[in-house]
């Protein structure tokens, strides 16, 4: 769904939903980290990932759903951001990306439920917990 990395050199992130278990993988800096719940379903869903002092926390539909160790180099200054694929052409997206943002800083995990709730009306079936 998001790359930022050159795949050359290991450094960087990605995320994407792994296509055998339906949930959301991160890779970051040569890390990778599973999350547990299926969200190949159809429905809508709000995914955040926030990488805050070598911990990347996943978050689906304001709940955390993982959470790792993930002190991998993620310097990229050069390198190209890449939504709906990632940089090695291996894994796409198929389907809708309503809203991406990038922030300056971790999110605490009141904003990423505040931020959810925010925009689950517009999606119909969405929930945020």
């Amino acid at each position: 769904m998001f790359a930022k990395d050159t795949a050359a050199s290991g450094n960087g992130i990605d995320l994407y939903i792994n296509q055998t278990t339906g949930t959301l993988r991160t890779w970051v800096g040569g890390t990778s980290r599973n999350g547990s719940l299926n969200i190949a379903n159809g429905a809508w869903h709000q995914i955040v990932v926030v990488r805050n002092s070598g911990i990347v926390t996943h978050y689906i539909d304001g709940v955390i759903d993982g959470s790792g160790s993930a002190t991998g180099n993620t310097n990229t200054a050069s390198s190209k951001v890449w939504i709906g694929r990632t940089d090695d052409n291996v894994y796409y997206f198929n389907g809708s990306l309503p809203v991406v943002a990038v922030y300056n800083r971790a999110l605490t995990q009141p904003e990423v439920l505040q931020n959810c709730n925010a925009r689950k009306g517009r999606y119909s079936g969405s929930t945020c917990n």
